[in-house]
């Protein structure tokens, strides 16, 4: 079953004024396929709860099998962990953004993708086939990955092995595998918000459990990192000789220390509800979204 496929032919359809309804299993959706309408309720308004609109309906779908329905902030149902979120993230963002090391990533690692290329090249061929789809989307991921948390991921490394027929090491099978579940979730993300009667279908019971095996272990492997990441934090906070600068400008260093004395640019005039630190669970939540196309992004405190 081709739910892409269906969605893009019912867009085609319907969706010339960038915005149509359907209905599955007895559950009204409104499609919007038109970027100016979505940022018509992501940009910042005087009222938050004008630019926050229920995405979906958690008790007829199925955000709560995947634990979506109160983490994150693309997928967030509950209007107080969304607004917290969101805040955090935010913030973390623009520490990320603001840093030279991201404009260095995205020039070393496509001077690595163009080695990769030529590395492919057989000897006595003037030309190489490149499946330019599937090496874009290693750069992004190695790209996200670096901003995210600060390390590389080995996307395209694994994959050019992969082609290679060259032996990896299990770090880097572990990271070719979190990428291509990331990959999974990104085109079988639809399946979050269809109704739950629709869950147990024979058709589609299989690709749903198969995008569980995937978040599970995509939120393992995160999980492992935010742990990680905070031990690395306090050892550093705790030496003697102790600058913010060691602690780095990724997304996930910027969220372990939101609202903490280590954050490197402080808010003034910070709503109360807002300023506690932020738990790994939590984190955990804004880290998964941040591997996956999302409305995520948004800007404003």
């Amino acid at each position: 079953m081709d739910i892409d496929g269906w969605t893009y032919n019912l867009n085609k359809k319907y969706g010339q004024n960038g915005i149509f309804e359907f209905n599955m299993a007895g559950v009204r959706y409104i499609m919007i396929s038109r970027a100016e309408f979505v940022s018509r309720f992501m940009l910042p308004n005087q009222d938050d709860r004008m630019k926050y609109l229920m995405r979906t309906n958690k008790d007829k779908t199925l955000l709560d099998l995947f634990d979506f329905s109160n983490k994150g902030v693309a997928f967030n149902c509950n209007y107080d962990y969304w607004r917290f979120n969101r805040q955090i993230f935010s913030r973390a963002m623009k520490t990320a953004t603001k840093s030279n090391s991201t404009v260095k990533l995205i020039n070393n690692l496509f001077e690595e993708m163009i080695d990769y290329w030529i590395g492919l090249k057989e000897p006595d061929n003037d030309s190489t086939i490149i499946e330019a789809s599937t090496w874009m989307f290693k750069y992004s991921f190695d790209f996200l990955f670096g901003v995210v948390t600060g390390s590389p991921s080995f996307a395209m490394k694994s994959y050019y092995q992969k082609l290679k027929k060259i032996d990896a090491t299990k770090e880097i099978m572990e990271f070719e595998k979190y990428s291509n579940c990331a990959r999974n979730f990104q085109s079988e993300n639809i399946f979050l918000f269809m109704p739950r009667i629709l869950r147990h279908v024979p058709i589609l019971r299989g690709r749903i459990q198969s995008l569980m095996n995937d978040c599970d272990f995509m939120k393992e492997k995160s999980m492992e990192r935010i742990k990680e990441r905070r031990k690395q934090i306090e050892k550093i906070v705790n030496n003697s000789n102790f600058d913010p600068k060691q602690l780095g400008n990724d997304l996930l260093t910027s969220m372990i220390i939101t609202n903490t004395p280590y954050e490197i640019y402080s808010q003034d005039n910070v709503d109360p509800l807002l300023s506690k630190p932020m738990t790994d669970d939590e984190i955990l939540g804004i880290l998964f979204e941040s591997f996956i196309p999302s409305d995520t992004v948004s800007n404003g405190d």
